[in-house]
């Protein structure tokens, strides 16, 4: 038998005494937590009051971690101190701690989470009072505000911050009204400011607001926080006046960016920046007698401090290829003036630049102006559409304004060889960037709603009166012109001409001639009596007159308009080939088809090289000529010109486009000439159809097909006078109505 001992305190006596010990170091331990519970707040605040977002919140965590430990520290040790001697000295230590292990803890029920012991829940309790506090405004440090860089782009000793503000508004783009001008397109702000105005918070200084609102397209809000700032010294004066000039660049309101430019210019003569900026400005309000002085003092004082400002060079040498094609009569001279500016970009900023991408889109928009072939045209400005895609995706952002300018180029590209599904798949995509409905009535949407105006009118998609969405489409974007843009601004003559063209539509000649003469009147002030964009304008007032029988100004019209375009564009140019179109019409129009017959043959060949055989011009220009064959012996001819011209319509637009309601009425008089009464029965019962569903009730189309109605009444076997006078009488019904309403 094991020897018993007989020390009183039992055989494990050193083993209890140092479980003891150990005790009296869990009290310290405890001790220690609670005092840093305390402390590391406390000296979180004096010692660090700011810190990062990160560094916020792994502060908080660790608080969120050592004040439930604490807890748990310091109920484990409740009890102990009043037992644990006792119960030591009369050696049932053992049994105490045993008894302690195994007694049943207190339970509490909570409704969802079932049974938990009263210490787990007061833990979470804990840990969700130190967690919330640092959610408070109380916590005992604060978030350091994001400090925004200065983003104007002025000089400084360092040089300029990039990306900035400035080479974003000197990075000016063109776009295509249609396809034979090209305006500056208004700028947006760009992806990057609204990433990096991402953290700014609501009570953040005023000029970070400023930028934030300016970011957000809320350019009222970005006004009053930049006068804020500026009372309250956070900024210069020169400071706030580029910020404030390029806050109204931005707003589309060009006239006071240059006043703002001007005042800054008084500051700080020297920054050839600035001079370039002042000189965009001029050029997106369309004075550019104005923007040639800003320029020249920019290159000037690039001359001169060559080793800092390569990046201005660049903009100037950017914008002076614009104002190039502002004032020039010459678009040949123009490319070479844009591929030097670009080969410049490249030597002072890299490949890869907002400067490089906009230079390649306006290249891109110059090779369609020239016009070329339709497979040269895609392979070339297509390719130059691509790149500038390619380069400002990978230096902006996905989602910067610059590539909605170049998807809504080559919309209009598609549009021009009538790709019309895929025009409206980049169309969408142009529309929605960038998606803040606070956009929605920026004067750089005007370009994407005329295009969807266009395309309306290309596809068929009208309707008579108000609900027509080309209609809709020109108003909204006149609408914002109006509301954003100084008067006389180069949107005011485009919109101008795409409403015109609407009105002539609906048969609305009076109004459409209006609307067309300020087209042309804002064209000749603005780009002068002799520049490519007026070719357009001039022809479409000829083709007004015509339809208003005013025979003796169409042709002053189209003699004018056809000088400038063979001048300007040359012989093969889809301009040209629409002013000969409107020269045979004319011709027609006076009875004189003989004459018609030469320049409608020349616009065709034209029409063929530059767009192919079936294109839609391809059909209105087959339907003119083969309204020429009344003779015998070219009938045949005619009709099957006629059946190929509808061919080509309902596979481009679809089986109800008002021109192909036309050109069934047309050959249908043909085949009564030829007596196929039966055809020409069917061919005007469908032309009926579309016109009494796509036009006005009041059209003189829908009375020029009654007649030839009333004409196959009067030749078919048996013949209907009766039935032939009654329809006769609607004609002129319609027509009498339509010159009384239109006046």
């Amino acid at each position: 038998m094991a020897r018993r001992s007989l020390n009183p305190y039992g055989t494990a006596t050193v083993p209890r005494l140092l479980g003891l010990w150990r005790s009296r170091w869990r009290y310290l331990l405890a001790a220690l937590a609670a005092a840093a519970t305390i402390g590391y707040p406390a000296a979180l605040h004096y010692l660090l009051p700011e810190v990062p977002p990160l560094g916020y919140w792994l502060l908080a965590l660790g608080f969120a971690v050592l004040a439930p430990a604490t807890y748990v520290l310091l109920t484990a040790l409740k009890g102990l101190s009043d037992e644990i001697p006792r119960r030591a000295g009369f050696g049932r230590m053992e049994g105490y701690m045993l008894g302690r292990r195994t007694a049943r803890r207190r339970m509490v029920r909570i409704p969802g989470l079932g049974k938990i012991s009263l210490r787990r829940l007061g833990g979470i309790g804990v840990l969700v009072v130190a967690g919330g506090w640092w959610l408070t405004p109380w916590a005992p440090v604060r978030i350091r505000p994001p400090v925004l860089p200065d983003l104007t782009g002025l000089l400084t000793a360092e040089g300029r911050a990039s990306p900035n503000l400035a080479e974003d508004l000197v990075a000016v783009m063109l776009v295509l009204p249609n396809d034979s001008m090209a305006i500056v397109q208004p700028p947006q702000p760009p992806a990057w400011l609204r990433r990096q105005t991402r953290a700014v918070w609501d009570n953040a200084a005023s000029y970070p607001l400023a930028m934030r609102c300016l970011a957000a397209g809320d350019f009222a809000a970005a006004r009053s926080h930049l006068e804020r700032a500026a009372a309250e010294h956070e900024i210069e004066p020169l400071a706030q006046n580029v910020l404030g000039a390029q806050v109204e660049m931005y707003a589309g309101r060009f006239l006071e960016a240059a006043r703002g430019y001007s005042a800054a210019l008084k500051l700080r003569a020297d920054d050839p920046m600035l001079w370039c900026q002042l000189a965009a400005a001029w050029l997106q309000a369309g004075q550019f007698d104005a923007a040639a002085p800003a320029l020249d003092a920019a290159e000037r004082l690039c001359g001169q401090a060559a080793d800092r400002s390569q990046g201005a060079m660049a903009a100037c040498r950017h914008v002076g290829s614009l104002l190039a094609m502002a004032r020039s009569k010459d678009f040949d001279e123009v490319v070479k003036s844009i591929e030097e500016a670009r080969e410049t970009c490249k030597r002072a900023v890299g490949e890869k630049h907002v400067l490089v991408a906009a230079n390649l889109n306006n290249e891109a928009v110059l090779y369609v102006l020239r016009g070329s072939e339709q497979d040269v045209l895609l392979s070339g400005a297509g390719q130059l559409f691509d790149f500038s895609l390619a380069i400002g995706t990978e230096t902006q952002g996905a989602g910067d304004p610059h590539l909605a300018t170049v998807r809504c180029n080559l919309a209009l590209l598609h549009y021009r060889n009538a790709h019309y599904d895929k025009a409206e798949e980049l169309l969408a995509k142009a529309a929605g960037v960038p998606a803040d409905p606070a956009f929605q009535s920026h004067p750089a949407r005007i370009a994407s709603l005329n295009l969807q105006a266009m395309l309306c009118r290309a596809e068929g998609r009208c309707a008579a009166g108000r609900d027509d969405p080309a209609l809709v489409a020109v108003q909204e974007g006149l609408g914002i012109a109006q509301k954003t843009l100084q008067p006389e601004h180069p949107w005011g003559a485009v919109l101008a001409g795409s409403l015109a063209a609407v009105y002539v539509d609906h048969a609305r000649y009076v109004e459409a001639r209006s609307q067309a003469a300020e087209a042309e009147r804002l064209t000749e002030k603005l780009w002068g009596p002799q520049h490519p964009f007026l070719a357009e304008q001039r022809n479409r007032l000829a083709a007004i007159c015509t339809l208003q029988e005013a025979y003796e100004e169409a042709n002053g019209f189209c003699r004018q308009a056809q000088k400038i375009a063979e001048r300007s564009f040359g012989k093969q140019h889809p301009v040209l080939a629409d002013i000969l179109a409107t020269r045979g019409r004319l011709e027609i129009a006076q009875g004189r088809p003989r004459d018609a017959a030469k320049p409608l043959a020349r616009a065709r060949d034209i029409y063929e090289a530059v767009y192919g055989k079936e294109h839609p011009a391809m059909a209105r220009i087959l339907g003119d000529l083969a309204s020429l064959g009344r003779d015998p012996a070219g009938l045949e001819r005619a009709i099957g010109m006629y059946a190929q011209a509808i061919d080509i319509m309902e596979k481009s637009a679809g089986p109800e486009h008002p021109l192909i309601a036309r050109l069934l009425g047309g050959m249908a008089a043909l085949e009564i000439e030829q007596e196929k009464f039966d055809d020409a029965q069917q061919g005007l019962d469908r032309a009926l159809d579309i016109q009494r569903k796509m036009l006005a009730p009041n059209h003189p189309d829908l009375a020029a097909t009654l007649k030839v109605y009333a004409r196959l009444l009067t030749k078919r076997t048996p013949p209907d006078p009766d039935g032939a006078a009654k329809v006769q009488a609607q004609a002129e019904e319609i027509l009498a109505r339509h010159r009384q309403e239109d006046q």
